[in-house]
């Protein structure tokens, strides 16, 4: 049965991957498991963790790319079923943000539509995602497997990373086949044309989709705690920001709770709200700059910031430049 939405840990598919990719390169994975997974289940930081150690051993810092690219069909279970017999490309992502949580609850994912540009975000509760292996992992099985369900001439309009890099390695570039990759952004993602999702899978059974969708909910209704905190505060955050500023108590009696309460609920899932606030301000400035062209004043008051200046320091501060020079990238 899933693990709550506020779990800590989770079983996670890719463990018994990552672990036997490294037997087949003739490595004894015993120091790997006792280091990096004492328990039966894992943490994010140790999903991350044991990626970049992998990579290590291995000697291949493209492994998360490499690991995604192995991956065979079928690996998440009834849950990849029912995305490849969706009838449309952009069902099959909407499905993924709603039932993402049966393959890991302490990720979110979210749907968002700017005209016509259809955008999957993976968010991680802390700067930089799951670490840059697991990072590139995400998204590079995420693009495997809508291009095993619409054609190999699927290509995104963009793609990020949560962590931080340089420069886009040659072969993680061609395999995404787009120029627009970025580093450190408040998300893992993809975008897509609106008309390339609304190409027919291979595969795509529209009966067998509901049936397990069905199924999908009922999975997560048995998970309980569907009261996710995480999700329903950057909402009521992002519902705000252009109001003014963001208080613990104007967010708690939005959601009818107490402070105290609203507290609680974030620490049970690893974020506080002081994080929280900054990580939506991030991802909405971010959004505002690449995909409207509203002035830096008024992409500063609708991120909650009266100064500009100040706007523009705590900018710097998420990703290491300024917002004009993020918006011409």
């Amino acid at each position: 049965m899933p693990r709550p939405l506020a779990a800590k840990r989770f079983t996670s598919a890719l463990v018994p991957l990552v672990l036997t990719l490294v037997r087949k390169h003739g490595h004894d994975t015993r120091a790997l498991e006792k280091k990096f997974l004492p328990h039966a289940e894992v943490t994010l930081d140790e999903l991350g963790a044991l990626l970049g150690e992998v990579a290590k051993v291995l000697k291949d810092p493209l492994f998360g790319l490499h690991c995604a690219l192995s991956m065979g069909r079928g690996s998440y279970g009834l849950l990849e079923f029912a995305l490849r017999a969706a009838p449309t490309g952009r069902l099959a992502l909407e499905q993924l943000a709603t039932y993402g949580a049966l393959i890991n609850p302490l990720v979110r994912w979210s749907l968002e539509v700017d005209g016509e540009e259809v955008s999957l975000h993976h968010r991680a509760p802390h700067p930089g995602g799951v670490g840059p292996q697991a990072n590139v992992f995400t998204v590079a099985r995420i693009l495997q497997i809508a291009r095993e369900m619409l054609g190999d001439d699927l290509v995104p309009t963009r793609a990020w990373f949560a962590h931080d890099a340089r420069e886009c390695p040659p072969e993680l570039a061609k395999v995404l086949g787009t120029k627009a990759i970025a580093f450190g952004r408040a998300s893992n993602g993809l975008s897509f044309d609106a008309k390339s999702l609304q190409r027919v899978p291979v595969g795509a059974d529209a009966e067998l989709n509901r049936a397990l969708e069905r199924h999908g909910q009922a999975m997560l209704a048995q998970a309980g705690n569907l009261d996710d905190a995480w999700e329903r505060v950057r909402a009521v955050m992002a519902e705000l920001l252009p109001r003014g500023p963001v208080t613990l108590a104007k967010t708690a009696k939005k959601l009818h709770v107490t402070p105290r309460t609203l507290q609680r609920r974030l620490g049970e899932q690893g974020a506080s709200f002081a994080s929280m606030l900054s990580e939506v301000r991030r991802a909405q400035a971010e959004r505002l700059l690449l995909r409207t062209d509203a002035s830096l004043d008024q992409v500063a008051e609708q991120v909650g910031y009266a100064d500009t200046a100040a706007f523009v320091r705590a900018f710097r501060t998420w990703t290491g430049t300024t917002p004009g020079k993020f918006r011409v990238a």
